[in-house]
């Protein structure tokens, strides 16, 4: 199976010499738009064309899954876009098959036993040449599953056909050859398959039900195929992995899941791990995986330089996290997927998506909505993230975890990001995060607004992006109605804006007085060139201790348009030279501040 993976290029500095963007300033838009650079217009951003399976997110922005809203019971399946549970498989279909020419049926008697009808499954394995078809009968087959020879066992149906465990300690289809499997149900095993090297296997229909270590795993070589697979309730056992379970995991084979379920699983949901594995997911629905007593929880993993592909799935309801990715040469891609309502695990806040360790993640119409700690998490120097009309919304609360928590997208330790036509809105805390050291962040035509403040008190944060030590780089994007202040760069960093909006920055009740637009201090840098800032509550730019420039620029209805602290500022078109200097242009606007500059001692914000 191959996956194809773009590049996630690090960001780059503004082009020169654009022409001047034509932001209005006051213009409001609603949930999914953002004001458009070319005029008094609105135009659509993030993921707004919601494909089948998904509609507009409750927020109104981004594209939520359409699914159950409780669990299914056994012998059905949650299917994007339908709020009922479906049958998995058609008991009433005609039965058995054209093809079959062995039988299986826990009900024959004595006399009905022969070469081709059979009491369990076992014994019509046994006999069945390559390129056989079994017929299951509904029943109760206490037996585990030898599949050896390229066979298909066909089931009436999984909630008639159920083949329990005979030894928890076994699998329940042991795979070595190329063989299908439909229309039945796998109960109490160990695994409910399990591959070898040689393994081929079709499983449709089918569904694994409270499985001790896992529901599916493909070691190296083993390609398995899933189709409408339901693996449920998998809570392992304190003996047996350490009560750790893989739902569906690629160890080091290939595995296709499509149109499956997950749901109710200790550990993780779906994975990938090594260098050779591969796994791809389409349509199908991941919930509630829980945190293991010595694994992360999950609802996807890769790592170890596993190559994964995501389309048109739903991960809800992870404790911990939703997709986490980690090691160097680890590529997950990701398209029309949603990431929601991720809750916290013992020690840790539950993030949406993490990137880690050198590893990549590319998304392009991603939903990272409601996770109460980040949406996205990048960490480590070589780790990129790149998402494309992504809506990152809601990050909220923990009520597990009472630290200032809930940024959008956070970057740390040499980490790289790149948005693109991409929102970040009604986050709490910070938006867009940058610490120490060397992370670098792009965004491009996108939308950062409505921060909301953090604290046990709700008097910290509220910031569009606060950067320590990392480097901002923001074309055509707007930041808007954020509280304390839209962009804030605290200790050697640098903020280079081009054809950007920074407006209507608000105070809190508790901090008064502080609602600034851009704040660059202690060795930062800032290059901001046709740029508009305007309606902010105090100032409109507070430059102290930095460097860099402003040309081209709006400054607009502010309480004080510029102030600057210790630095020296030089008006006019001549180049300038020195520590800590700061350059307006003749080009550049103010207009209707209450102080076009200023030197004073403005309060900032607390983080």
């Amino acid at each position: 199976m191959g996956l194809i993976f773009a590049a996630c290029r690090p960001p780059q500095e503004p082009p020169p010499e654009t022409p001047p963007t034509r932001f209005d300033a006051r213009l409001e838009c609603p949930a999914g738009q953002m004001p458009s650079p070319d005029g008094p217009s609105c135009r659509d951003v993030g993921w707004t064309e919601c494909p089948f399976g998904f509609a507009r997110d409750p927020s109104g922005w981004g594209c939520a899954p359409v699914v159950p809203r409780d669990a299914c019971p056994p012998g059905t399946i949650a299917t994007l876009g339908d709020t009922s549970c479906l049958p998995l498989g058609d008991c009433g279909a005609p039965f058995p098959p054209r093809e079959a020419t062995f039988f299986v049926d826990d009900d024959f008697t004595a006399a009905e036993l022969d070469a081709h009808h059979f009491g369990s499954i076992t014994e019509a394995l046994a006999v069945a040449p390559a390129g056989a078809t079994i017929a299951v009968e509904a029943g109760q087959y206490v037996e585990h599953l030898e599949l050896l020879t390229p066979v298909a066992v066909v089931g009436r149906c999984p909630a008639r056909v159920k083949v329990r465990a005979d030894d928890t300690r076994m699998v329940g289809l042991h795979c070595a050859a190329e063989v299908q499997v439909r229309g039945l149900s796998l109960q109490g095993f160990r695994l409910g398959l399990g591959g070898e090297s040689t393994c081929r296997a079709t499983l449709t229909e089918v569904e694994v039900l409270s499985p001790v270590a896992g529901g599916v795993v493909a070691t190296e070589g083993a390609v398995v195929t899933l189709r409408r697979v339901r693996v449920v309730g998998a809570h392992g056992s304190p003996t047996v992995e350490n009560g750790n379970v893989l739902g569906v995991f690629a160890q080091g084979g290939d595995v296709v899941l499509d149109g499956s379920e997950l749901d109710d699983i200790v550990a993780i949901g779906a994975g990938a791990q090594g260098p050779t594995a591969t796994l791809a997911v389409r349509d199908t629905v991941i919930r509630r995986t829980r945190e293991a007593a010595t694994q992360a929880g999950g609802g996807l993993f890769a790592s170890q330089g596993a190559r994964v592909l995501v389309e048109r799935s739903a991960v809800l309801e992870t404790e911990l996290l939703g997709l986490s990715a980690t090691d160097l040469g680890t590529r997950v891609a990701l398209s029309a997927v949603a990431i929601s309502e991720g809750t916290d695990g013992r020690d840790l806040p539950g993030d949406g998506l993490s990137v880690l360790d050198a590893a990549t993640v590319v998304g392009t119409d991603v939903q990272l909505a409601r996770n109460h700690g980040a949406g996205a998490l990048v960490s480590g120097q070589g780790s990129a993230l790149r998402l494309t009309r992504a809506t990152v919304v809601g990050t909220g609360k923990s009520p597990v975890f009472h630290q200032d928590l809930g940024d959008g997208v956070y970057l740390v330790d040499q980490a790289a990001a790149v948005l693109e036509d991409s929102a970040v809105v009604d986050n709490r805390r910070v938006s867009l995060e940058l610490q120490p050291s060397g992370t670098r962040l792009e965004v491009v035509r996108s939308y950062v607004a409505g921060t909301r403040l953090s604290g046990p008190d709700e008097d910290v944060g509220g910031f569009g992006v606060f950067a320590k030590e990392g480097a901002l780089v923001a074309l055509d994007s707007v930041f808007s109605h954020h509280r304390l202040a839209a962009l804030y760069s605290q200790h050697l960093s640098s903020f280079s804006l081009r054809g950007v909006l920074v407006r209507a920055t608000t105070d809190s009740p508790r901090n008064p007085g502080i609602g600034h637009g851009i704040v660059s201090t202690n060795e930062g840098v800032l290059l901001a060139d046709d740029v508009t800032l305007a309606d902010h509550a105090s100032v409109g730019v507070e430059v102290d201790a930095s460097d860099g420039a402003l040309t081209r620029s709006r400054v607009w209805r502010n309480g004080i348009g510029l102030n600057t602290g210790q630095l020296t500022l030089v008006e006019g078109d001549a180049p300038a030279a020195g520590d800590f200097v700061f350059r307006v242009d003749a080009a550049t606007e103010f207009m209707g501040n209450a102080a076009r500059t200023g030197t004073q001692t403005v309060p900032l914000p607390s983080l």
